[in-house]
C-alpha cells in the first residue's frame, strides 16, 4: 500500500515541537490483522529510495504503531530535547505480511 504524507498531516503532540504524529487510515488493518499479521513500513523523501522504519534520519527518530483501522506514524527528536519540524512530503510504503 502506497500513500503520501504532507507536512500538514503531522500533529504536534505536546506543543513543544519535540513529538509529532500522523494518522493513516488503514481499513486493511482489522482486529485480526492487527493481532496476527505483520506490518512493515518504509518511507521515501522524494528520491524513490525507501528506508525501513523505525530509524533515525537527520536527528529525527521515525517510528510507527498500528491499531485496528489505522497506522500512526511518529517522529520525535532523537535526543529527546531538541525541537524538530515535520518533514516535507514523503511517500509511505506499507507492507502487510500474513502470519500463519
Amino acid at each position: 500500500i502506497i500513500t503520501e504524507l504532507r507536512p500538514d498531516n503531522w500533529v504536534n503532540v505536546n506543543g513543544q515541537s519535540r513529538n509529532f504524529t500522523a494518522e493513516i487510515d488503514m481499513p486493511e488493518i482489522d482486529d485480526y490483522v492487527n493481532e496476527h499479521h505483520g506490518v512493515l513500513v518504509y518511507v521515501s523523501f522524494g528520491n524513490r529510495t525507501y528506508e525501513q522504519i523505525p530509524q533515525v534520519y537527520n536527528g529525527v527518530s521515525y517510528s510507527y504503531y498500528t491499531e485496528p483501522g489505522q497506522l500512526v506514524m511518529e517522529l520525535q527528536s532523537s535526543d529527546g530535547t531538541s525541537t524538530v519540524s515535520p518533514p516535507g512530503s514523503m511517500t509511505v510504503k506499507i507492507v502487510l505480511i500474513e502470519s500463519i
